[in-house]
């Protein structure tokens, strides 16, 4: 029942906008997210992150050097965090141009 309630609540209240205030709310949801990965990205913490644990991982020489058998989980680990990284990459960027949207419709 509250998942349904949710629902109903949701439906009506995105009836009540208009389209062009649906795609407004929608970039501040966007906007509002890229701008917290990019708070995550300016932290000390994930910049220690990205350097002692992320960016080794994917060096290139730890490929290289690897037993045979470990090749395939080496491998999976970095296709994982490369996707980690483009992940925050991309959302920021999105919102960034998201931003640049939203000042370009309020300014004509």
């Amino acid at each position: 029942m509250y998942f349904d309630d949710d629902r109903r609540k949701a439906v009506e209240e995105l009836s009540r906008q208009t389209p062009n205030e649906q795609v407004i709310s929608k970039s501040h949801e966007v906007i509002d997210k890229g701008s917290a990965y990019a708070s995550l990205k300016d932290n000390r913490g994930w910049k220690f992150l990205v350097e002692e644990f992320i960016q080794p991982r994917l060096s290139i020489n730890r490929f290289l050097t690897a037993d045979k058998g470990e090749l395939p989980y080496i491998q999976h680990e970095m296709r994982v965090l490369s996707e980690l990284l483009n992940f925050v990459d991309n959302k920021i960027a999105q919102a960034n141009a998201e931003q640049r949207l939203l000042e370009k419709l309020k300014k004509s």
